[in-house]
Order: structure tokens, then C-alpha cells, then sequence
């Protein structure tokens, strides 16, 4: 009988991972994933971060402080690329985990990016309440703390913002209400489409009693803004109906955003003055730094680098739409580089000539490209900015929405996660259900937390992802092929976890010996594979000690202090040689990372260094979403795992004299 133990450390393979059958439709491309990427991450924050950053943290510098974020998201988005291409079946960073270290954190991971995902949607349904809010005068949120305020409660938001709620939730009533219409009437995609553009007339009732409500004596606010807002709510009816349709909606949205990001760069050289960047102590005003290109010093642009990154979260939304692409081992990782260099352009150019048209303690933290360009007299550039923000914000929701339910999906049909979420509709090809319940918790807690605490919470899942995907180029960069006479019965679900042959012994002198590859093997074994999963362990234990070295050592002196830095940097060196010097996988990718494992390594460094910046507080909400995860996992997924029923399969049949290499049933015959 297969242990529960061993159920914590089994693993799947990337034999068939791409190669297997999925319910799922097959139909983005290299563009759409592009546009995915790049409307996920390019939302609310290119019209806020860049202002935000410059006035209180870096100054001008803020054009490097992106700069050092886009490095960080770079070197994430490279291991993406590989793992991707390796296994482009939807699950993103959970998946990669379960190749790699096994199922219990796989479901860690998994349900951490789950997390990220849903707080990235409910934080930008947030962001644009605020932002719509800002155009009513503040109307939303006086009508909702009439309606419902939150007292006595700090942690929450101070009301319930019910736009954000109702926004996110309105994809998963609409898939219900279609759901019902195609099972009766058994109607086309094209027609349900007909039908929802004519019920758009019902819903403009809905909007012009918001109007009635939110805009009753102010006439300053503009109706065809509240038009714009229901084209662009339309667009998550497709998210309903299916992904290709979904995509197309935003790729447009993105082609909008993008367009409104290159009037305002091309519009800002020509109102750029050099001097803004080379201001004296003496036109600065007290409590803005001493001027110039850093006017609060080198330490304010990397500072402001952890700041900028959360403009970045959003691209690895790309990797969790493998099973849905045409070609993925190579669309994956081309889309998640184009993605990630134009939104590095697009913020380098935005925060330069916005530093540049304006002095950096001048700028409008709350909306500073409206702002600026109503000071300098462009009131079109401030108008086509203010709709580009609505636009932007829409493309990003969706980019935020899209990729919950795959993940959820994936883990459902492994057995982690309550098998109904992994319900596929049968005429749309989506996961309709866990794309309700999904949308569901994104649109409460959305509602209940404010912006901020939804934005730290969520940043703490994407630098352990990122952290985990990092670590996973390293061990199977350097791991051994597959077992493929494996006693388990289908591909899917072959294991290699074995540290030598059979009957081998490890030796202290055989483990040195390897340690330099003194063989100078060029195949990797059982035993190089585990030297180097024990070395990727210990080095991020002591990236980890080196970080808090140099954050918070306040008691050691400036000597002692300098020993223990010389002598953690000299162990993380020797580890790194080490494991450059073991024998690589020679399994043939579309797309590997350069310069292992130096990059791996500095990425790792990177976001360790980003995750031990987080308060307390936020790392007990995340301790809380793990525990309720814990409690899924222990009480339903441990003993569902399709890997689990197929090994007791394997061994049911194998104690009964079956032949289960002969044995042809797909992996769902294997499921009980």
C-alpha cells in the first residue's frame, strides 16, 4: 500500500506533460499571449506607480528604479520561459513544483498562486473603483459607507466597495445564466453572442439608474464616461462564452492602452526640460531630497525598485493558458520575453518624461499624467490619458481574471482540489465552475480589504513563486532522464526519485568525488541529481541568512559583521562552482536559460531579498490562506491525488499478476 508519506514527496514527470489530450480549446498564439501579458501587468499602475515613486522614494531616478524591477521580472520571466517549455500544461508555478520537489509543495505553491491571482484581481476591481470613484467626486464611496461601513476593524477596508465586488462576480452569473439558455435551448456561441448584445439594453437600465444615483447634482461629470465604462464591462461577457474570444477582447483593449502610452511619451519629449533632472538643493523644497538625478541618493532608486515591481506582476498569467495554445513549447517562452521587454519600455518611457515635463515634488501621486498635462495645457492628452486609464484597467482585470480558474482547473483534475472545480462546459470549452467560485472570493474579498493590504498580500505569493520557479531550473537543468521502466502504469504519471542504481551504496568518497565530477561524467545520475537539489537547498538557506546580515544586523560589530559576510558569500560561491561542475539534463527545449546557474541564482537572490522586506502582518494573512489550504489538502487532496490512486492501481495490479505495462487506459481510468 502507498504510504501517505509518500504521497507528500511523489512527483509527475515532463515526458508527456505537453503531449497529452486536454478538454480544452487550442486557440491563442503568440500575439494573444503577448497582448495577455502585457495587459495583466501594464493596468492601473503605469498612470500611478511612475508619479507615486518619483515624488517620495527615487526622484528622477525612478527611471532605474523600473529598470531594476524589469531585471528582477526578467530574470523570473527567463525561468518561466524554460519550465514552460518543458511542461506547457496550464498550472503555471504549480505545476513546475510538481515536477520538481514533489506534490505537498506543489499544492503550497499552487495555492499560493491561486492566491496571487484572485488578490490580483480583487486589487485591480479596487484600483478601479478608486480610480472611477475619483471622476464621481468621491459619490461611490460615500454612497457605500451609507450603505455598509466597517467599524472597529482596521485589518478591513472601511466599507464595502460593492463595484468592486459586483464586477468581479459578474463574469461567473453571466456563465451560470448562458449555462442554463444552451442546456435548454441548445442555441450556437454565435447566437448566445447575438443575444448578450441585445440584452445590453437591459443593462443600460442599470446604468443610467447608477447614473441617477451616483451623479444627481453634478453635471461636471462627463455620461459618455459611464458609456465607456459599460462597452468596456462588455468584454467580460467573453471571458464567459471562451478564451478566444476573450483574447481578442483584449487584445484590443491592450492595442488602446499601449497606443495611449506612446501619445504620451511622443507628447512629453516635446515638453522635456533636462533641468527638472538637474534641479539645485536650493529649488527643492524641505522634505524632498537634495535635487538632481538622485535626490534621495542611490538608495532611494533601489528602494523605489520594490515599489516598481508589483507594476511587473501579472506576465506569469501567460503560463497558465498552456493547455489552450497553438504550439505552446515555443509560444510560451516567446511571448512571456515580448511581453515582458515592451512593458519595461513602456514604463522606462513613461516615468522619463514625466520626470522630465515636471518636477519630481510637484507630482500628483494619486493621477500624475492627467495632472501634468492639464498643467502644461494639453486638456486632449489629459482627456485621451483619462480614458486610456479606464481601458488600461479593464485590459488588466481580465488579464487578472483569466488565468484563476486554469490554475484551479489543474489542480482539480489531479485530485488536489474537489473534483467539481475541474468541470469543463461542453459547449464553451471553460472550466465554468471554478471560474464562478473563483470570481465569487476575488469579488469579496475585494470588497472587504482596501488596496493596499490586497497589493502587499498579493506580492508575497509572487516572489515565492518566482522563488520556487527559480530553484526548479536549477534541479532539473542538472536532473536525471526519467525512469521509464517505471512501474506505474501511464507515462503521466512516471517518477524517477531514486538516489542510486539498485544495490549501489553511497560512500562518503563516491559523494566528494561527485561533488567536482572528478569522473567528469557527462550524463547526470541519480547521485549528481540529488548533490545538486541539496546544494540549490543550502544556498537559498544561506541567501536567506545573507539578506537578514545586511537588513537588520543592528548588535554585531563592523568586523565580525565583515567575517560572517566573507564567509556566507565564499560558501554560496563554492556551492554555485559546485553544481556548474555536475553533469546537465540533455533533454532538447525550445528555450533554455543562459548562464546557469549564475541567473537562477541571482534571481532567487532578488526576490528572497523583496519577500524578507514584507511586514508582519501580511505574513500572517498569507500563514492564514496556507492553513485553510492545509486543511483542503490533509482532509480531501491527500487521499484524491490521481498520482496516489495510480500507483495503488499499479500495485492492485501487480499483486493480482496483471501486466501493467502492457496496460492501455488513460489516466482518468486510473482515477477511482
Amino acid at each position: 500500500m502507498v504510504s501517505y508519506w509518500d504521497s507528500l514527496l511523489q512527483r509527475k514527470t515532463y515526458t508527456n506533460a505537453g503531449k497529452e489530450d486536454s478538454k480544452l480549446k487550442r486557440v491563442l498564439t503568440t500575439y494573444d499571449l503577448t497582448a495577455l501579458g502585457i495587459g495583466s501587468a501594464l493596468g492601473i499602475g503605469i498612470y500611478v506607480l511612475p508619479g507615486a515613486v518619483a515624488k517620495n522614494v527615487a526622484g528622477p531616478s525612478v527611471v532605474l528604479s523600473f529598470v531594476l524591477a524589469a531585471f528582477a521580472c526578467v530574470l523570473s520571466g527567463i525561468c518561466y520561459a524554460e519550465l514552460s517549455s518543458r511542461a506547457p500544461k496550464a498550472g503555471s508555478a504549480y505545476l513546475y513544483a510538481y515536477i520538481t520537489v514533489g506534490e505537498l509543495m506543489a499544492f503550497i505553491i499552487g495555492w499560493v498562486v491561486i492566491m496571487e491571482y484572485i488578490l490580483g484581481a480583487s486589487s485591480v476591481a479596487r484600483g478601479l473603483s478608486v480610480y472611477l470613484d475619483s471622476l464621481f467626486n468621491g459619490t461611490m464611496e460615500a454612497t457605500f459607507r451609507e450603505v455598509y461601513q466597517i467599524d472597529n476593524m482596521p485589518f478591513l477596508s472601511p466599507y464595502f466597495d460593492f463595484f468592486t465586488c459586483a464586477i468581479c462576480i459578474f463574469l461567473g452569473t453571466r456563465l451560470i445564466e448562458m449555462n442554463v439558455h444552451t442546456k435548454k435551448c441548445k442555441r450556437s456561441t454565435n447566437v448566445i453572442w447575438s443575444e448578450l448584445s441585445r440584452d445590453a439594453l437591459k443593462w443600460e437600465e442599470v446604468f443610467v439608474f447608477t447614473r441617477l444615483m451616483f451623479l444627481e447634482n453634478r453635471d461636471n461629470i462627463s455620461w459618455q464616461v459611464i458609456v465607456l465604462f459599460f462597452w468596456t464591462s462588455q468584454p467580460a461577457l467573453a471571458l464567459s462564452i471562451g478564451l478566444k474570444e476573450s483574447a481578442q477582447m483584449n487584445n484590443v483593449l491592450v492595442v488602446i492602452n499601449v497606443s495611449v502610452m506612446l501619445i504620451v511619451i511622443g507628447v512629453g519629449c516635446f515638453e522635456a526640460n533636462f533641468h527638472n533632472w538637474a534641479l539645485k538643493p536650493p529649488e527643492v523644497p524641505p522634505g524632498f531630497g537634495v535635487g538632481g538625478f538622485f535626490p534621495y541618493g542611490v538608495t532611494g532608486a533601489i528602494a523605489g525598485a520594490a515599489t516598481c515591481f508589483y507594476g511587473f506582476v501579472g506576465f506569469d498569467c501567460i503560463t497558465t493558458t498552456g493547455e489552450e495554445v497553438e504550439n505552446p513549447q515555443k509560444a510560451l517562452p516567446l511571448s512571456i520575453i515580448l511581453s515582458l521587454t515592451i512593458i519595461c519600455i513602456l514604463y522606462c518611457g513613461v516615468a522619463t518624461v514625466l520626470t522630465l515635463m515636471w518636477p519630481y515634488y510637484l507630482q500628483d501621486v494619486n493621477a500624475p499624467l492627467p495632472y501634468v498635462f492639464s498643467q502644461l495645457g494639453w486638456p486632449w492628452v489629459q482627456w485621451i490619458v483619462t480614458v486610456g486609464g479606464i481601458v488600461g484597467t479593464f485590459a488588466s482585470l481580465i488579464g487578472a481574471l483569466l488565468p484563476i480558474p486554469r490554475v484551479v482547473y489543474s489542480m482539480a483534475n489531479d485530485g488536489l482540489m474537489y473534483k467539481f472545480l475541474a468541470s469543463v462546459h461542453p459547449a464553451f470549452g471553460t472550466p465554468f465552475t471554478a471560474t464562478l467560485v473563483t470570481s465569487i472570493i476575488a469579488g469579496v474579498l475585494g470588497g472587504i480589504f482596501n488596496l493596499k493590504q490586497l497589493v502587499d498580500l498579493m506580492s508575497i505569493g509572487t516572489l515565492l513563486a518566482f522563488t520556487l520557479v527559480a530553484v526548479c531550473v536549477l534541479i532539473l537543468r542538472y536532473r536525471d532522464e526519467p525512469d521509464e521502466n517505471s512501474v506505474l502504469i501511464h507515462p503521466e504519471y512516471v517518477e524517477s526519485t531514486r538516489l542510486t542504481t539498485l544495490g549501489e551504496k553511497i560512500t562518503f568518497q563516491k559523494v566528494f568525488s561527485q561533488l567536482i565530477n572528478w569522473n567528469n561524467n557527462m550524463r547526470p545520475t541519480y547521485l549528481s541529481s540529488a548533490i545538486v537539489t541539496v546544494e540549490t537547498i543550502i544556498f537559498v538557506i544561506l541567501s536567506m541568512l545573507l539578506i537578514s546580515l545586511t537588513n537588520y544586523n543592528t548588535s554585531l560589530d563592523s568586523s565580525t559583521f565583515v567575517v560572517y559576510m566573507t564567509i556566507t558569500m565564499a560558501a554560496m560561491a563554492l556551492l554555485l562552482l559546485s553544481i556548474s561542475l555536475q553533469p546537465k539534463s540533455l533533454v532538447e527545449l525550445q528555450f533554455k536559460v543562459p548562464f546557469v546557474p549564475i541567473l537562477p541564482a541571482i534571481s532567487v537572490m532578488f526576490n528572497l531579498y523583496l519577500m524578507l522586506l514584507l511586514d508582519v502582518d501580511t505574513w500572517i494573512r498569507f500563514l492564514s490562506w496556507l492553513f485553510v489550504g492545509f486543511i483542503i489538502y490533509f482532509s480531501y487532496g491527500i487521499t484524491h491525488s490521481s498520482l496516489r490512486l495510480a500507483a495503488i492501481q499499479a500495485e492492485r495490479r501487480r499483486s493480482s499478476g496483471y501486466n501493467t505495462l502492457n496496460h492501455d487506459d488513460s489516466p482518468s481510468d486510473l482515477i477511482l
